[in-house]
C-alpha cells in the first residue's frame, strides 16, 4: 500500500518550555493489549454505574495506544496497555482530554505559574489555567510537573538524574567562567509534544483503526528578563540564556530518565499521548460514542492551589539571582500520519471480546511492530523554537512577529492545522489593533474551511464566529456560534461572543440571556471577560434610551417636493433645513442638499439622513460601482481625516442599484460608525446615511436595514 504522510502540529507547554521527545521502545515479542468500550462505558454511566472500578480506571490502562471503530458492532474501542509502576489513566482523564481538545485543540490548553505583582518584590506566584483544565486531574498533574521542574532546575528539589546538571549549577559555572559580578535572570521553561507517529488503517479518508506509535516531547526555554553586570536587555528575547538552553536541551535528551525517576514526568508523557489520541478520536470516532463525554458526564473536581511560593535562587556570590516562571501547553507541534496495515491489531482486539456487552477485556498481540522513535534533530528543535516564539509573540501582542514565526514554521510543516489556526488569529488581531478590521476579511473562508475540516474541534468555528462579529456580520456570527453551542452546550466562550453579537444586533433579550449563561459557566468570576459581561448586563438594565430594536415600530414619512417616501423609527425627531445641518451635519457643503434627517432625541449621534443631488447618470452599473468606490475612498478620507473604511460594495433597494459604504470616524472626539447607501435613478443620487456611536451601530443596523427597505422615489410609488 502507498504511504500517506502528513505533518501537523499539536501544542503542550509546561511551566518551562521543554521539547521532550518521549521515546518508547517496544522490544517485547508479545504485547498484552487492554480494550475498553466507549459505548458500554456510556451505557454504564447513564445506568448509574459510574463508580465501577474498571470503568473509572479504563480497564487498568496506564498508556493509551489508539482505538478501533467497530461500525458493525456500533462501538468505539480504546486500546492501551498497563506498564508496571506507571501512573494510572482514568475515565475522567479521557473525558477531560476529549472535551478540552474539542474546545481548545488548536490553540492548546495550558497551565502557567507566574509572579503576582512586580518580580523583584513578589513573594508568591499565581497558578493560572486556560482551555478547560482547571480543577481537573489533568490540570493538577500538569501543575505538579511544572512546579517540580522549577524546583529541580533551581536545585530546590533533589536531582535524581545527576547526568543532567541543574539550571542553577549551570548559571553558577557561567558566572565563574565569565568572571561576572552579577547575573539576574528570569526564564521560563515549556513542554511541547512533537513528532508523533500516527498510523491509520485501512485508508486515510475513512480509517477505522488509529494507533499512536510514539509521541515526542521537547523542552524549550524563554528569557523574560536579563541583567548581567548591570546591563539590562531591553528586549529579553535577544538574550540567549545559555544555562537555560543547556538545561532544556539535556532535559529533552534525557526525558526518559526523568520519567523513570519521577512519576510526575511519567504522567506527563501519558497525558500528551492521551491528547493526541483524543484529537483523532474526535475526527474518526463514532459521534454516538462521544456524546455522553462531550455533553453530560462531569469529571470529579480536583483541588489545586491557586498560589504557590515564588521560587527564587540567590547564588553563592550574593549578587546573582534566578527566578523561574512558565507553564504547560498541551498539543503536538508536528505529527506524521502514515497508512499502515493494522488489520492484525484490529482482528486481535475485536475477536477477543467475550461478549457484546463487555466493557473491557485483554488480548495478547504476538508481534513486535512498534519502532523506536529517533532522537529529535536540530532542525526539529529549531522549528519548535519558531512555534514557541510565535506563541509568545502573539500573547505579548506582537502580531507581526507572530505572523512571521508561524509562516516560517508552516514552510517546514505546511499541513499543521495548529500553526495555520494561530497564524489566522494573529492576522485578525493585527488588523483589529491597526483599527482596520476589514483587513481580516480574507481569513473568513480559510477559518470556515478549517472549521468544516475539523467539525468536532469547535475552537475553529468559535473563532470564525468571533471574526464575523468583528467584521460587523452579526447575523452570520450568531449562526456560527449557535452551531458551536449545539455541539457543546456548556462552552462558555461561545456564550460571551454570542452575547456581544446579540448586543450589536440590538436583541437585548438574547444578549442578556447569553451573558447570564456565560457568567454561570465561567470558572473565574474575576476574569476580564466576566467583568465586561457584567458591565454590559448593567448597561442593558439601565439603558432607558428609545433605541429601536428589530421589532421597533416605523412611522411613514413623505416629501412630495423631493419626491421621496420612507419610514423612520417612532419617537425620533424629524429635522430639515439649516437646523439639520448645524445639529447633525456640521460643515456639509451647500451643494449637498439634505432633504430630511431622523434623529434620536436622547442621542443625536443616532440619526438617519437623506440627501439628494443631481448627477449625469440614469443608473449605476456594476462597472460604475467598481470605479466609484476608490473615488469615495478619497472623498471620505478628505472629509474625515481619521476615517477607517469597514467595507464597500453594491446594494439594491427596490429596483434601484447603488453603493453601500460602511466607515468609522470621529466627531468631536466621539467614535462613530456610518453606513452610507447611495442609489442612482433618473439623474439623481439619493444618499441615505445611518450614523450611530460605534458601540451602538450594530445594535441599530437591523432597524436601519428595515428603514432602507421602505425607501421609495416618486416614480416607484403606486
Amino acid at each position: 500500500m502507498n504511504a500517506w504522510r502528513k505533518s501537523g502540529v499539536s501544542v503542550c507547554a509546561l511551566a518551562f518550555l521543554c521539547l521532550v521527545f518521549s521515546v518508547t521502545a517496544y522490544g517485547q515479542k508479545a504485547t498484552v493489549l487492554i480494550a475498553f468500550s466507549l459505548r458500554e462505558a456510556s451505557r454504564m454511566v447513564q445506568d448509574g454505574s459510574a463508580q465501577d472500578d474498571a470503568l473509572k480506571r479504563l480497564g487498568g490502562m496506564t498508556t493509551m495506544l489508539g482505538f478501533a471503530v467497530d461500525n458493525e458492532g456500533g462501538d468505539t474501542i480504546l486500546i492501551g496497555r498497563s506498564d508496571p509502576g506507571a501512573p494510572p489513566l482514568t475515565l475522567d482523564d479521557l473525558v477531560v482530554a476529549v472535551r478540552v481538545t474539542q474546545g481548545a485543540g488548536l490553540s492548546g490548553p495550558l497551565v502557567s505559574i507566574n509572579p503576582v505583582g512586580k518580580l523583584e518584590s513578589a513573594d508568591h506566584q499565581e497558578v493560572r489555567f486556560v482551555g478547560g483544565i482547571d480543577k481537573t486531574g489533568i490540570g493538577k498533574s500538569l501543575f505538579e510537573a511544572d512546579y517540580l521542574t522549577k524546583r529541580i532546575a533551581l536545585a530546590v528539589a533533589d536531582n535524581r538524574v545527576p547526568s543532567v546538571p541543574t539550571y542553577a549549577d549551570r548559571v553558577g559555572k557561567a558566572v565563574r567562567d565569565r568572571a561576572a559580578q552579577s547575573w539576574n535572570i528570569s526564564s521560563r521553561f515549556w513542554f511541547f509534544s512533537m513528532d508523533a507517529d500516527i498510523d491509520l488503517y485501512p485508508t486515510k479518508e475513512r480509517p477505522t483503526l488509529m494507533f499512536l506509535e510514539n509521541c515526542g516531547i521537547v523542552a524549550l526555554d524563554e528569557t523574560l528578563y536579563a541583567e548581567v553586570d548591570g546591563k539590562v536587555w531591553a528586549n529579553p528575547s535577544t538574550f540567549v540564556d545559555e544555562p537555560a538552553r543547556g538545561f532544556t536541551t539535556d532535559l529533552t535528551l534525557h526525558f526518559r530518565a526523568f520519567q523513570r525517576n519521577y512519576p510526575e514526568f511519567a504522567r506527563i508523557d501519558a497525558i500528551f499521548r492521551l491528547f493526541e489520541i483524543a484529537k483523532k478520536l474526535l475526527v474518526i470516532g463514532r459521534p454516538a460514542d462521544l456524546s455522553t463525554w462531550l455533553k453530560s458526564y462531569r469529571p470529579a473536581v480536583e483541588n489545586i492551589p491557586r498560589t504557590v511560593p515564588i521560587l527564587r535562587r540567590t547564588l553563592a556570590n550574593g549578587r546573582s539571582q534566578l527566578v523561574l516562571q512558565g507553564g504547560v501547553r498541551l498539543g503536538a507541534l508536528a505529527s506524521r500520519i502514515q497508512h499502515k496495515d493494522l488489520s492484525a491489531v484490529g482482528q486481535a482486539v475485536l475477536s477477543a471480546r467475550p461478549s457484546s456487552r463487555a466493557l473491557t477485556w485483554t488480548t495478547t498481540f504476538e508481534q513486535d511492530w512498534l519502532p523506536v522513535v529517533p532522537t529529535v534533530t536540530p532542525e526539529e528543535q529549531a522549528s519548535a523554537r519558531l512555534f514557541l516564539d510565535g506563541i509568545v509573540s502573539y500573547e505579548r501582542g506582537d502580531y507581526v512577529t507572530a505572523l512571521q514565526r508561524f509562516e516560517a514554521f508552516l514552510r517546514s510543516y505546511p499541513d499543521s492545522s495548529e500553526a495555520l489556526f494561530l497564524k489566522l488569529l494573529a492576522q485578525r488581531d493585527w488588523a483589529i489593533k491597526q483599527g482596520k478590521p476589514e483587513n481580516a476579511t480574507d481569513i473568513v473562508p480559510i477559518l470556515a474551511k478549517l472549521a468544516d475540516d475539523l467539525p468536532n474541534v469547535i475552537e475553529a468555528r468559535y473563532e470564525l464566529g468571533v471574526t464575523l462579529r468583528v467584521l460587523g456580520r452579526g447575523k452570520e456570527a450568531i449562526q456560527e456560534l449557535n452551531r458551536v453551542l449545539a455541539a457543546r452546550p456548556d462552552y462558555a466562550p461561545a456564550y460571551h461572543a454570542l452575547g456581544l453579537a446579540y448586543f450589536q444586533q440590538s436583541d437585548e433579550a438574547q444578549a442578556k440571556a447569553s451573558f447570564e449563561r456565560y457568567l454561570q459557566l465561567e470558572t473565574n468570576p474575576n476574569s476580564e471577560w466576566a467583568r465586561r459581561a457584567r458591565e454590559l448586563l448593567d448597561q442593558l438594565a439601565q439603558d432607558k434610551r428609545p433605541t429601536p430594536s428589530e421589532g421597533a415600530m416605523l412611522v411613514p414619512y413623505a416629501d412630495r417636493v423631493a419626491g421621496i417616501a420612507v419610514e423612520y423609527p417612532q419617537g425620533w425627531e424629524v429635522l430639515s433645513g439649516q437646523e439639520l445641518r448645524e445639529k447633525i451635519l456640521p460643515g456639509m457643503a451647500a451643494t449637498q442638499a439634505v432633504a430630511v434627517a431622523f434623529v434620536n432625541p436622547k442621542d443625536p449621534n443616532q440619526n438617519i439622513n437623506i440627501r439628494i443631488t443631481d448627477i449625469n447618470a440614469e443608473a449605476l452599473t456594476d462597472s460604475d460601482i467598481a470605479a466609484t468606490i476608490p473615488k469615495l475612498d478619497t472623498a471620505y478620507q478628505a472629509a474625515f481625516p481619521k476615517l477607517r473604511k469597514v467595507e464597500a460594495g453594491s446594494v439594491t433597494v427596490g429596483n434601484i442599484k447603488g453603493i453601500r459604504y460602511v466607515l468609522k470616524c470621529e466627531r468631536a472626539g466621539v467614535p462613530l460608525q456610518q453606513c452610507v447607501v447611495t442609489l442612482v435613478k433618473a439623474r439623481k443620487a439619493y444618499t441615505v446615511t445611518f450614523t450611530a456611536g460605534e458601540e451602538f451601530f450594530d445594535r441599530l443596523s437591523g432597524t436601519f436595514d428595515r428603514v432602507l427597505t421602505t425607501f421609495r422615489v416618486e416614480s416607484d410609488r403606486g
